[in-house]
């Protein structure tokens, strides 16, 4: 979907700028009357009146317009300073009127109040300056999904999460319509083998499988789980702390990694496990046993794995390890802001946080971003071309090209 964005002309954004200045006329009170200032046009300060000098006649100050300036308070008698006049959309706060006269009860003219006397923020210019989001070579593949928390790819499709209304959905990556696997389901996590779908139901908790057509759902167990993982052999999947192995249709479920030895995020290879365990990153095996210790890493947001690396996200870094050797290397990036989604292959690590999708080399060089101004970004993955993410906020399933 293409967007276009408009610049307007900068007379059109700062009006305050471009006008002409003009000064309001002073009157001038009578000998025992009060004179008033006249109005300053469009950002000209108004001059107060001169107060009389009898009785000490009141003399107020002109309204600035459009941020204007108040007018000074009369000369003798109980003057009043100007009111301020209204902040314009690129003007500061008008200024309140000046001291009162030397002789009487005189007061100085009120300040503007922040709300009708000034945009105290330079309204103008902060529209000006606010950068339109951006995104390079970017297609939108679906919208209006509600709360997108995972997706997976094959071959030819994106299967994710949806939220609106609550289900299992696919969609080309080529683009086209939106297809409904499962309607009225809670999912939150899913992951793909050659044929099916597998997914962690929330309400009532329970790990179901389903056909990539949407055919032949099944439910495999009934004690849910926050994270799950699939392997050419094995389904495995997070509850609370502790890992749970099964046969793919949901045979044989064992008990790998006992209470507070697991937890989430997790995802596999062939071979191994990787999840989330306390403060560290483990990498453990589908035979259970003692996992080891990749590195002491506390709220980890997401874990991914390629052929060599495994990476993974804290809150304001992406990290990376060799994934046999477990050797650490570099940090990819870091001074993020809520970083979370990664995903990871030969070509560089890619990831999401508040500044939006980015990517970098595995080594963290040629830092790129893809796109800003994507919402919560939480789901990411690449293929050999295009690297695809769900919005949580925007409901929306984006590609780019890599």
């Amino acid at each position: 979907m293409k967007r276009a964005w408009v610049l307007f002309p900068a007379c059109a954004v700062l009006a305050a700028a471009c006008a002409s200045e003009g000064s309001g006329g002073a009157g001038v009170g009578g000998a025992a009357g009060a004179g008033t200032g006249g109005s300053g046009a469009l950002g000209g300060a108004a001059s107060g009146g001169s107060g009389g000098t009898s009785t000490g006649g009141t003399s107020s100050g002109g309204s600035g317009a459009l941020g204007g300036s108040g007018g000074a308070g009369g000369a003798a008698g109980g003057a009043t300073g100007g009111a301020a006049g209204a902040g314009g959309a690129d003007a500061a706060a008008g200024s309140g009127g000046s001291g009162g006269g030397a002789a009487g009860a005189a007061t100085g003219g009120a300040a503007g109040d922040a709300g009708s006397d000034a945009a105290a923020v330079d309204a103008g210019a902060d529209a000006a300056d606010a950068a339109p989001p951006i995104c390079v070579g970017c297609t939108e593949l679906a919208n209006g999904q509600g709360i997108v928390t995972d997706l997976a790819l094959d071959a030819t499709t994106v299967f994710f999460v949806s939220g609106n209304p609550a289900g299992v959905r696919s969609v080309p990556k080529a683009g086209g319509s939106v297809t409904t696997l499962v309607n009225g389901d809670s999912p939150s996590r899913l992951v793909l083998d050659a044929t099916s779908v597998y997914y962690l139901e929330s309400s009532p908790p329970s790990v179901v499988k389903v056909n990539k057509d949407g055919t032949g759902k099944q439910t495999l167990s009934t004690t849910g789980g926050t994270s799950i993982a699939v392997s050419s052999t094995w389904l495995v999947w997070v509850i609370g702390t502790s890992v749970t192995r099964a046969n793919k249709d949901g045979t044989s479920p064992t008990s790998i990694y006992g209470p507070g030895t697991a937890g989430s995020p997790m995802v596999a290879d062939e071979l191994n496990l990787f999840f989330s365990e306390k403060i560290a990153l483990k990498k453990g095996s589908f035979g259970g046993g003692f996992p080891q210790t990749i590195a002491v890493a506390s709220s980890v947001g997401d874990i991914a794995v390629d052929a060599d690396s495994v990476v993974w996200t804290t809150s304001t870094m992406v990290h990376i390890a060799d994934k046999s050797s477990l050797k650490l290397g570099s940090p990819v990036a870091s001074g993020l802001l809520a970083a979370d989604g990664v995903a990871v292959d030969a070509a560089g690590v890619y990831w999401s946080s508040y500044a939006g999708v980015q990517s970098a080399t595995k080594t963290g060089t040629n830092k790129t971003t893809i796109a800003t101004g994507q919402g919560g970004v939480k789901a990411i993955a690449t293929d050999s071309t295009h690297v695809y993410w769900a919005s949580m906020n925007n409901g929306t399933i984006m590609k780019a090209a890599k």
